[in-house]
């Protein structure tokens, strides 16, 4: 379960660092709070996935499910503008960074996903 373990932790860590860049920046709000519950959640899913258990394989599943398919959702609305209009329109530059994101991090979990369903190597309790 290492393999899933680290895509939460990496995830968890990448968007606590994110937190602390945007209230650099824009001070504290109740958005970046939160972002800072959910990074504390993967860090924690991340965490109890490196204990082994099988509750945690069983919530691990569920959780990097959900969020690639949030993660595809979230896509989706971003670049709907562009599938619903004109054919053929381009996709702003300015968008493409956050869309490689949004796809990488929806396949990082489902894989991470794909891994804890085929392992059947967890610890009972």
């Amino acid at each position: 379960m290492v393999p899933a373990a680290s895509v939460f932790l990496v995830v968890g860590l990448a968007y606590a660092v994110w937190c602390v860049v945007v209230v650099l920046g824009n001070g504290l709000h109740i958005g970046t709070l939160g972002m800072a519950l959910l990074s504390g959640a993967l860090c924690y899913q991340g965490l109890t996935l490196l204990q082994g258990s099988s509750v945690a394989r069983l919530l691990g599943i569920v959780s990097a499910a959900g969020l690639s398919i949030g993660c595809i959702a979230t896509a989706t609305l971003v670049m709907m503008p562009w599938l619903t209009g004109q054919p053929h329109a381009p996709i702003p530059s300015t968008l493409w960074p956050t869309l490689v994101v949004l796809l990488a991090t929806a396949a990082a979990f489902a894989v991470a996903a794909a891994f804890l369903i085929f392992n059947r190597r967890a610890r009972s309790g």
